[in-house]
């Protein structure tokens, strides 16, 4: 093990090959193995037994413990995961509300770019590219979004597909909870809300 920074690997009892680099990372794991913690309060909190997690930037796994295979890049990304299994979470605040203790709930998400999959809870499976991508989705499952704030107000809408600047955008005031939706194009579906369900949207507005 190699811990560099105050009280990293603190309550380490017989994780091996780990790396804690900064103030109080991996403070409470105990008998993980094979984990990177970089940054300030990385894997902080939790009591990680947890194996092949990567976590770097302040307060990155900050609550994780048995989660595994989970990669982990920015400020806060993934900051509240617990024991979500093979996650990537790169941008900051990205994945930031997982907080499922049935890991298979959010096993195998990717969220890539600033705020994307900001709130999701519980949803599964779900791909998030871009600024903002899926921003609200919070328990739904089977999304793929890719382009600047595709999905960005779909909150329970599962099994849609976004590609495309805004596409699949939304309203705030009534924000998307229909399923099986796709918006394929710049701006298609910008205005989906509500219930709205089983729209095929293709090309450019």
């Amino acid at each position: 093990n190699t811990a560099v920074g105050k009280h990293s690997l603190g309550g380490l009892t017989s994780g091996d090959d780990n790396t804690a680099v900064g103030y109080q990372t991996m403070l409470n794991a105990t008998t993980g193995n094979d984990n990177v913690a970089i940054g300030k309060l990385a894997i902080g909190s939790g009591v990680l037994t947890g194996a092949n997690n990567i976590a770097i930037g302040e307060g990155s796994g900050f609550d994780l413990t048995s989660g595994a295979f989970n990669i982990l890049l920015g400020l806060r990304s993934g900051a509240n995961i617990t024991t979500a299994n093979k996650n990537i979470f790169i941008g900051q605040d990205v994945g930031l509300a997982v907080t499922v203790t049935n890991s298979a709930e959010s096993d195998g998400t990717v969220g890539i770019g600033h705020d994307a999959l900001k709130a999701l809870t519980s949803g599964a499976y779900n791909v998030a590219v871009g600024f903002s991508a899926l921003n609200a989705t919070t328990t739904a499952g089977h999304c793929t979004a890719v382009g600047y704030n595709s999905g960005l107000f779909a909150t329970t809408a599962y099994n849609s597909t976004f590609i495309g600047f805004k596409a699949g955008q939304g309203i705030t005031g009534a924000k998307l909870t229909g399923n099986d939706n796709t918006a394929i194009g710049k701006d298609a579906g910008l205005l989906l809300q509500s219930s709205a369900h089983s729209n095929t949207l293709v090309g450019s507005t």
